[in-house]
């Protein structure tokens, strides 16, 4: 039954890009220390986009609890838009990351310009997302006191 409910669908979203982040990773950290170095730089790749889907998804699930408790707002109907551009603005992440990469185990410079443009971004939507989080659960916090406190009265 959880499954008809859109928060408990992006949930499961985000816990399944965990499961495929982590089998990147684990596949990626092989590869380098077996010295496959195309094959590599392409499993960065993948755990790089897969890794952008995650924090998309996060992006997206933060935006639609934002929208419900704070905007009293149902987005229900966004749930196919947030899958389709998890997906799709994750990819320029995922191939400049592998040519970065690339750049980066033979050039020293490429990778702080490795850092500045894959994590720019990613702070960017964390610092929203903490923002976007606390603001909600100060909301629920007062919708809480406020019924405490009427039912005291």
């Amino acid at each position: 039954k959880l499954h008809r409910n859109v928060l408990y669908r992006l949930t499961i979203y985000q816990v399944f890009t965990a499961m495929l982040f982590g089998g990147a990773l684990v596949a990626f950290t092989t590869a380098i220390t077996k010295s496959f170095d195309s094959f590599a730089i392409g499993l960065f790749g993948v755990a790089s986009y897969i890794g952008w889907v995650k924090v998309m998804d996060a992006l997206c699930l933060t935006v639609h609890l934002f929208a419900l408790v704070v905007c009293h707002k149902n987005l229900k109907r966004f749930e196919l838009v947030y899958i389709v551009a998890s997906l799709i603005v994750s990819v320029p992440f995922g191939v400049v990351s592998a040519v970065l990469f690339k750049r980066s185990r033979s050039n020293a410079t490429a990778n702080t310009t490795m850092y500045e443009v894959l994590f720019s971004p990613f702070l960017v939507i964390l610092i929203f997302c903490s923002l976007a989080s606390i603001f909600v659960g100060v909301t629920l916090c007062c919708r809480v006191w406020r019924k405490k406190e009427h039912s005291l009265l």
